[in-house]
């Protein structure tokens, strides 16, 4: 067999240099491939992170990305109306919409809310089915299926309202961090915005309805990017609120211990002990009340307060209150008005009017929800503000 022979004027050398660079481009190769397989690892890890991973945990549950923006996407709606309605214009509206921190704490807060509500409704026994939403939602825009109600509703329900006994604040005046970049820049004040699209209470039909329910998504999807999920999520909530605020009406008695009381209220302790000194001299209780109270309301009818129960009045005025005998007068009491002399007249146990036991239940409700938020489990992932949604375009809002 004949020896194969190198081509004239290959050497050996040149071989060498050659497989060397071979070598050398499959090396390149191995470490391009090395470094897009890491990067395209750290997108699709990005994008984990920002989708998948959840915002926050509240006692137990994932507050999902999806869920959180929804939730932002309908507060964003809420406060381009509220700002707009305050007379605001459209530079404002555009630069409180850039406050991302500030919003994305206040729909978490919001969310807290709605988590403890919901998990104490159902420890309750109350569940929220899709048929509660439904009707609910039907009967906003004026749709009966049932029939009509025996009071037909004045006002429209907005599922951007977390209504009752909210804790947490709105943005607060004076904060001004830098507007996001990603906020679309108003037009001219002088635009007018179209109102968020939510229905109204128009008795009508239920193909009125269905058509009227279908215009009104589309309108908050387009303007918004708020789906049916978001809406109707938001429903779900308000009923759980409402549900659970009505056990609490249920709890709090139509009768109860009242005092009937009167008093006078001054700026200072030595004027207290002065009016106390005055009636151990034999001076009259209503003519003092009238010289020297500075409660208006009620200084020239001898300071009667008249009967209350107990959780209507400041806590160390009503503890004093109902300590005190009949007949007692006892002071002088510090409260955050100034200083009371008491004058405990009756006690008793008596109806309450609709209006205290509505007032009543309210504080009963807002105590339970503040010291529920106080003891809620919460961890919150560090860089929520950045799975918020972009602003909503409000120039295509304000000209629509």
């Amino acid at each position: 067999m004949a020896k194969k022979r190198t081509p004239a004027g290959v050497t050996k050398k040149h071989l060498a240099r050659a497989e060397r660079e071979q070598i050398q481009r499959r090396w390149i190769l191995f470490g391009s491939s090395v470094v897009a397989v890491a990067i395209i690892g750290l997108l699709i890890a990005g994008w984990v992170d920002l989708n998948l991973l959840p915002v926050a945990t509240i006692s137990g549950e994932n507050v999902s990305t999806a869920y959180f923006r929804g939730r932002v996407r309908l507060y964003q709606a809420e406060l381009i109306n509220q700002l707009y309605y305050q007379g605001e214009t459209a530079d404002l509206i555009a630069q409180s919409l850039g406050y991302e921190e500030i919003i994305a704490q206040e729909v978490l807060n919001r969310i807290t809310e709605d988590i403890l509500i919901r998990q104490e409704a159902e420890r309750r026994g109350y569940v929220v089915s899709e048929e509660d939403i439904d009707k609910t939602i039907a009967e906003s825009f004026g749709y009966y299926p049932q029939g009509t109600p025996t009071k037909i509703p004045t006002s429209t329900p907005d599922p951007t309202d977390l209504a009752e006994a909210s804790i947490t604040p709105t943005i607060t005046e004076g904060l001004s961090p830098t507007p996001s970049s990603t906020s679309t820049p108003g037009p001219s004040p002088t635009v007018t915005p179209t109102r968020t699209p939510f229905p109204t209470a128009t008795l009508i039909t239920e193909e009125s309805y269905l058509e009227s329910f279908e215009q009104n998504l589309k309108e908050l999807n387009d303007l918004y990017g708020i789906t049916e999920k978001d809406f109707r999520d938001q429903y779900r909530n308000l009923l759980y609120r409402k549900k659970l605020f009505e056990d609490f009406e249920s709890e709090i008695p139509q009768e109860q211990e009242q005092v009937h009381a009167k008093h006078i209220l001054v700026e200072s302790e030595d004027t207290a002990l002065l009016i106390l000194r005055l009636l151990e001299e034999g001076s009259q209780w209503d003519e003092l009340a009238a010289k020297y109270s500075s409660d208006v309301t009620n200084k020239d009818r001898g300071g009667d307060l008249g009967w209350f129960p107990k959780g209507t009045m400041l806590m160390p005025f009503e503890e004093s209150a109902f300590s005190a005998p009949v007949g007692e007068i006892v002071g002088p009491i510090e409260t955050e008005e100034g200083w009371h002399l008491i004058y405990v007249i009756e006690k008793g146990v008596r109806p309450i009017d609709e209006y205290t036991h509505q007032t009543l239940v309210e504080q009963e409700f807002s105590n339970w929800l503040i010291s529920a938020v106080n003891e809620a489990d919460v961890n919150v992932r560090s860089n929520m503000e950045k799975k918020l949604p972009s602003p909503p375009n409000l120039q295509k809002i304000f000209s629509s």
